[in-house]
């Protein structure tokens, strides 16, 4: 296969011209549902819609053994509906729909599978955390296949998990997917503590707790790469602040504390990411912590990215971080 780059809005690849076909990505994630839309066109991969919702499926998981409630399972097949509507508008020949954390905890989840399977009409995969690992870890293959460093380390911050894959120039080593998401630790602390110094502090104990339970000692040390989702996040709110945009200890601890200090006030922090932003910055930072990271390299890629890659049988021949959405 030829060199290919792919940008976050192109994947292209030298080769003979080919006819224009259009495929779709949808991912059904704890927190949103994404889907997105491109084109295939001489070689060349174009994404030309996405759409996004805060569903909080994970939200709606209760009980033992955790059920989606039918409110929840409601709110995502109406989501899909919008999706379908939306799929109908373009001349897509190749889907594919995978489901995450809150599908794999869910012990109703072929219910609701069902019913969302007959309203976009394709089958829908639920992977395993293992599986999300490779596919993100497939963003930055050939980056760390590149690189001069023995390890790497790939991560991964979810609404329901976390997957962290550790790499070398040959390949995935070992992947750690943690039951520890945005939405879980919402879910189990609330906000008001989680945004107190204090109650803080006690998040990123707990995660660190969980961390090392998963990740043993002699596994740390290594450059690190994490996807688009709560880096980015902070990486906004530095800029509102005019502080230094590099993703380090120094740069989480200025959050962490303008945080506690402006709770809901807090510039540069969408409305919409108000409610999991402290949960996803204890992860991060319990992570950095944990696996000795004085800095992290932040990709505007993610899962579905990674799905779109996978569904167009290319391989990155490098990966740029350019926004496309």
């Amino acid at each position: 296969m030829s060199s290919i780059m792919y940008t976050g809005t192109v994947v292209q690849q030298a080769d003979k011209p080919t006819e224009t076909l259009c495929v779709a990505v949808i991912d059904l994630g704890t927190n949103s549902f994404r889907m997105t839309i491109a084109t295939i066109s001489d070689s060349m991969v174009r994404p030309i819609a996405y759409s996004k919702e805060a569903v909080r499926l994970g939200q709606s998981l209760g009980g033992h053994p955790a059920r989606l409630s039918f409110k929840g399972m409601r709110r995502a097949w109406r989501c899909l509906e919008r999706f379908k509507e939306m799929l109908q508008s373009y001349p897509v020949t190749a889907l594919k729909i995978v489901g995450t954390s809150a599908l794999r905890q869910a012990s109703n989840s072929s219910q609701w599978l069902q019913t969302a399977q007959e309203i976009l009409g394709h089958p829908i995969e639920i992977i395993s955390g293992d599986e999300e690992g490779r596919l993100v870890y497939e963003l930055f293959s050939k980056q760390i296949a590149k690189s001069s460093h023995a390890q790497h380390w790939v991560m991964d911050i979810g609404g329901g998990s976390t997957e962290i894959v550790l790499g070398n120039t040959k390949g995935i080593m070992q992947i750690f997917s943690l039951d520890m998401g945005c939405v879980t630790l919402q879910k189990k602390y609330p906000l008001h503590w989680a945004m107190s110094l204090k109650g803080y502090d006690a998040l990123v104990a707990y995660c660190i707790k969980l961390l090392e339970k998963k990740i043993p000692l002699q596994e740390r040390r290594a450059p690190a790469w994490i996807t688009k989702g709560i880096a980015p996040v902070v990486l906004e709110i530095a800029k509102a602040h005019g502080w230094q945009s590099t993703l380090d200890c120094c740069l989480i601890e200025k959050v962490q504390k303008q945080m506690c200090k402006d709770r809901f006030g807090l510039k540069g922090l969408d409305k919409s990411k108000r409610q999991i932003f402290p949960y996803g910055l204890a992860i991060l930072q319990a992570v950095m912590i944990h696996l000795h990271l004085p800095a992290i390299g932040v990709s505007n890629l993610a899962l579905e990215d990674a799905l779109l890659l996978r569904l167009c049988a290319l391989e990155a021949q490098s990966v740029m971080i350019e926004p496309s959405r």
